[in-house]
């Protein structure tokens, strides 16, 4: 894959079932690619190119395992790293602003669909109709943020 080649980054959209097929697609021969025996050495080189950069940040974060962190929003980089540079072949230890950028929204994202709060469950159970109705700053504050 080249820097082109957007389809792994495609998002699922129901008014664009096209892109959307495109992106499924993408996404299952990425995981095909990347399950091959042949690529491993690739594979466990760059996540050894990681761990001095990951075991330094946890170092100086964690005042070297005194105080207690939350190792995800640490680890998000170095993983986002691992699997751009092999997918798309750009290197984000260069572009470490960039990488920030996107590993930021990556997490929004991800605590948009797994994490649980009181407000989200509420905001699940209002029908779609209602939900509509209801103004943006009395929804949780992870909801603006992901709209920009």
């Amino acid at each position: 894959m080249q820097r082109d080649h957007i389809g792994i980054v495609r998002e699922h959209s129901r008014s664009d079932p096209q892109g959307t097929k495109i992106a499924k697609l993408c996404r299952r021969r990425m995981m095909e690619l990347a399950a091959k025996k042949q690529f491993e050495p690739k594979w466990v080189a760059k996540v050894d190119a990681q761990i001095p950069w990951l075991v330094e940040s946890l170092k100086k974060v964690g005042e070297n395992g005194t105080k207690p962190i939350d190792t995800f929003t640490y680890t998000m980089p170095a993983a986002m790293t691992v699997v751009l540079d092999f997918a798309l072949d750009i290197d984000l230890s260069k572009h470490t602003d960039y990488r920030d950028r996107i590993c930021t929204y990556a997490t929004k994202g991800l605590e948009s669909v797994i994490r649980l709060d009181k407000y989200k469950l509420i905001f699940i159970n209002i029908p779609t109709w209602i939900r509509a109705w209801i103004p943006l700053k009395y929804w949780p504050e992870w909801v603006p943020y992901m709209q920009v």
